[in-house]
This record gives structure tokens, C-alpha cells and sequence, in this order.
């Protein structure tokens, strides 16, 4: 665990068994009260070091990639909202 601020910040290094060991990318996650309800704010970057042909990328160029990973997120974000 890179950060660790219960209630403010989490930030830890994601990486895949099949990463080189120089490979990894780091997930952010930050929340931020509004009124009565929780902004979370989700960063996943270092993919740029992460090659395109990697299956991790799945082929994409790196800013197709992102707005895909970037739904993915929201997905998450929406079903932990929901309680799915």
C-alpha cells in the first residue's frame, strides 16, 4: 500500500502475474464528503508503460484504453453505489 488516510486517500500498486517486474500501474482513490454523501474519485495511470500489445490492453491504443478502463470504473463505482 502506497497511501493509506482512512476516509480521504487509498492508493496501491495493481499489477497482473504476467507484468514484467519492471511493469505495474498504480490505482489512486480518494473520497471527498459532499453534504450528506461521498465523492469518490478513482486515478489508475502508469498504463502508458504497459505495452499495447500486452493482454492487458487488450490491443487498444492507450487513450481508447483508457476511456474503456475509465467505463470499467464507473461500472464498479455504480454497482458498490447500488449494493449489486
Amino acid at each position: 500500500m502506497r497511501h493509506w488516510l482512512p476516509g480521504e486517500r487509498l492508493a496501491f500498486g495493481w499489477r497482473l502475474p504476467s507484468f514484467k517486474p519492471d511493469q505495474a500501474t498504480e490505482v489512486d482513490i480518494r473520497f471527498e464528503a459532499i453534504g450528506a454523501e461521498t465523492r469518490v474519485t478513482v486515478e489508475h495511470r502508469g498504463w502508458d508503460a504497459i505495452p499495447q500489445k500486452h493482454a492487458a490492453r487488450h490491443g487498444f491504443e492507450l487513450m481508447l484504453f483508457q476511456r474503456r478502463l475509465a467505463e470499467h470504473w464507473r461500472g464498479l463505482l455504480k454497482r458498490m453505489q447500488t449494493g449489486l
